[in-house]
């Protein structure tokens, strides 16, 4: 019914403004006021709209997307303006052809009719659409769309067990699993309501320059100098109910850092404690630490 073809896409960086609701009232205008204004349009420039569920039961109210378009690597975010990165790598790209209002047809025969029966695997519920007769006077019927879905490459998709084949070996007549677990924590994930706002308050907080990328839409991975990765998650977003913190930041003066926080404004939850560390809150209420204490024992 519809061609779709695997590709090899390379990575592209995008202007895009949020949306909440209806697909089908996306800012574009918005989005093109802005771009308009500060001179990033050219003929070059590819529109997108950006999508972050495949769940077709979805109400309005719940759907998340981004309108976007391609933007040099010098731009910065302004404003509601934000700007991310599309990962490249392995996509399915879906041709269609016809009015936008019959776009979901596309997205849920590629959902029910060709990744069922292609073997592939989707990786997460990130897709978006690049419009190539955006701006043009192409009659409705004769508009040409490219849907992408990222998919997981060979060694992802973990199908028919081949994730764990030879892992066993055979001990005393009897068959041992070798654990393939590391004794290694390789990212603590922190949610967030707006990652674009959590990214900005963590940076400053940690004192970083510039802002690094938006994965997926809704991932932020914050560099760190040691230890575990640092990665803000607005996906589903639920605010932290426990009274334990989710994890400590290093310190080699507490003092000092217990000053420099409430200097920012920071929300503080008490005091230093036992001379080791002090609690506090992020703008999303997540409870977290800041301690002086020695490094976990290796093993």
């Amino acid at each position: 019914m519809y061609e779709v073809e695997i590709e090899d896409i390379p990575a592209v960086k995008v202007a895009t403004l949020l949306h909440h609701g209806d697909y089908g009232d996306l800012p574009f205008d918005q989005l093109h006021n802005w771009g308009s204004r500060a001179g990033h349009l050219t003929p070059r420039t590819r529109w997108m709209a950006l999508f972050y569920s495949h769940d077709k039961t979805q109400p309005d109210v719940d759907k998340v997307s981004k309108a976007g378009f391609t933007i040099e690597e010098s731009v910065v975010p302004e404003g509601e303006i934000g700007v991310e990165t599309i990962f490249g790598g392995r996509y399915a790209v879906l041709h269609h052809v016809g009015p936008y209002s019959e776009m979901h047809k596309a997205g849920r025969w590629f959902m029910d009719t060709w990744l069922p029966a292609s073997n592939e695997a989707l990786i997460g519920d990130l897709s978006y659409d690049e419009y190539l007769d955006a701006g043009s006077s192409v009659a409705p019927e004769h508009l040409r769309t490219k849907v992408y879905f990222p998919l997981a490459s060979q060694t992802e998709r973990w199908t028919r067990g081949s994730a764990i084949q030879g892992s066993a070996a055979q001990t005393g007549g009897r068959e041992t699993m070798v654990n393939p677990i590391k004794r290694e924590i390789g990212a603590v994930f922190l949610p967030v309501r707006d990652i674009e706002a959590a990214r900005a308050w963590y940076c400053d907080l940690l004192g970083l320059e510039g802002l690094p990328d938006i994965e997926f839409g809704h991932i932020c991975v914050i560099p760190m100098t040691d230890g575990s990765g640092f990665v803000l998650d607005s996906k589903g977003f639920v605010a932290q109910r426990s009274g334990t913190p989710a994890f400590h930041f290093n310190s080699d003066d507490l003092s000092s850092a217990f000053a420099y926080m409430r200097a920012k404004g920071v929300t503080m939850v008490g005091e230093i404690t036992d001379g080791i560390f002090f609690n506090f809150q992020d703008p999303d209420g997540n409870l977290l630490m800041v301690a002086d204490v020695p490094p976990a024992p290796k093993g």
